[in-house]
């Protein structure tokens, strides 16, 4: 999937280690004054500290990025 290896090669760049991270992909139509548009959707998001519930501070990674492809690219 070409949407996905564009995302993680720009994601690489960060110096984060994907190991901590849960990838989620989807895709979805999105609606614009231009007509509609088919994208997909990659987030990184960091995975639970071991022993952890919750949002925010649990996360291994405290932070997500969520990158938006166009389908037509």
């Amino acid at each position: 999937m070409r949407a996905l290896k564009i995302a993680f090669d720009h994601f690489l760049k960060s110096g984060e280690d994907v190991r901590e991270l849960t990838i989620t992909i989807s895709e979805k139509t999105e609606e614009n004054k231009n007509g509609s548009n088919e994208i997909f959707s990659v987030m990184f998001m960091g995975k639970l500290s071991p022993g952890k519930r919750g949002l925010g501070t649990a996360n291994r990674i405290p932070d997500s990025v969520t990158y938006f492809i166009s389908k037509k690219e």
